[in-house]
């Protein structure tokens, strides 16, 4: 008889530990997996603050330092050893008093600080312009507990800055100087050409009906011609070395002026002595046509030659032009002359230097003409129309 025989089946085991052990492991693998990255995640974070080029430090909400960079040893100059524990203040320039106690009221209320550029101080005391970043930094439980701020020194950008503005206004003032100068210009070489047109008409008018003009009045034109040409030069001359000269000095013109005269005068002399005044370009080119006037008079009527005297007493000037000539005739008039040098002459004491003349002969002969003027206020040369009506 064969006995049936059955295979027998282990039944499924339903132990508890059997059914946890997987779950265990699972979770120490998560475990194990969160806290490397986290390791990871801390010592990135570390690295990128050791590397940063900017400083990266952060306080508590007393505003004492708790975390001290390399790149804020390098820029401020405080080892982290020195300065943490300590109040940041250290670092805030003492005409700045209440910028540490603004950061951290703007902190404890959650707001951020993005690109503040202001100004801090190193240890040796030396002043560098900075631009922060700071935002809260909050607990676990998202609690506000401090701060952390990130500083890049700006310093060379701010000097680079500080020039280009004073370059900026240097452009500015040179542009504002140009244009001035370029109108002033437009008004002096138009009066003085209204000035040539108007001995051009006397002369013309003198010369009425005449078909030629003596070579003596040409020469004295070209005279006056000459005379504003050396007005020109000096007041260029000085404009080269100050922008803003609006005065010629008198002697300088008178110097250069009349050795010119004495030149066309062939045998005649010129003694002369001047004192030194600045005038405004206008009444210097009218005291020059003056003289130039007086004196070919001087030497057209005198014998041996001319002498000029031209004194500053205070406020008051005076140009005294004699000859040793047969001198004015009694009751002479030089309006009534039918002279057109004189009444230019005239003209130009009369409008432009607002001062008067006199016309008499010395003890000793010869004619004298005395100008007297008062000097004009230190103040800017105006620009009005011209010194002869045409």
């Amino acid at each position: 008889m064969v006995a049936n025989r059955r295979t027998s089946r282990s039944a499924p085991t339903n132990s508890p530990e059997m059914d946890v052990s997987p779950l265990l492991k699972e979770a120490h693998v998560m475990q194990v997996l969160d806290t490397t990255r986290r390791v990871t995640e801390q010592a990135l974070l570390a690295a990128i603050v050791a590397s940063s080029e900017d400083a990266i430090v952060s306080k508590d909400l007393n505003g004492i330092v708790t975390s001290w960079n390399q790149a804020a040893e390098r820029i401020y100059g405080w080892q982290a050893e020195e300065i943490i524990g300590k109040s940041k203040g250290l670092v805030i320039p003492p005409d700045r008093p209440n910028e540490l106690a603004s950061i951290l009221e703007k902190i404890r209320a959650g707001e951020r600080i993005e690109h503040y550029e202001t100004q801090r101080l190193r240890k040796d005391g030396t002043r560098i312009d900075v631009a922060i970043s700071v935002s809260p930094v909050k607990d676990a439980e998202g609690q506000i507990i401090g701060a952390a701020t990130i500083v890049r020194d700006i310093t060379e950008r701010k000097h680079i800055e500080r020039e280009l503005q004073q370059k900026h206004a240097e452009i500015e003032s040179l542009n504002v100087r140009l244009r001035r100068a370029m109108i002033e210009t437009h008004h002096r070489v138009k009066n003085n050409l209204q000035v040539v047109g108007a001995m051009i008409d006397m002369q013309m008018l003198e010369h009425k009906g005449e078909k030629t003009v003596s070579l003596e009045d040409h020469r004295q034109l070209k005279a006056h011609i000459h005379t504003l040409a050396i007005i020109h030069d000096l007041l260029s001359a000085n404009v080269k070395e100050d922008e803003g000269v609006q005065r010629v000095s008198v002697k300088s013109v008178l110097d250069q002026l009349l050795p010119m005269l004495e030149q066309m005068a062939w045998d005649k002399a010129v003694h002369y002595s001047i004192d030194e005044a600045k005038l405004p370009s206008k009444q210097c080119v009218s005291l020059a046509l003056i003289l130039n006037e007086l004196v070919t008079n001087a030497f057209k009527h005198g014998n041996k030659g001319a002498e000029i005297l031209f004194r500053v007493d205070g406020v008051g000037a005076q140009l005294r032009v004699s000859d040793d000539g047969a001198g004015f005739p009694e009751g002479f008039d030089p309006l009534q002359a039918a002279h057109m040098g004189l009444e230019l002459v005239e003209s130009l004491v009369r409008t432009d230097l607002k001062g008067q003349s006199t016309y008499s002969n010395r003890p000793e002969g010869g004619g004298c003409v005395v100008v007297t003027f008062f000097l004009p206020p230190d103040e800017k040369d105006d620009l009005d129309e011209p010194i002869v009506s045409r």
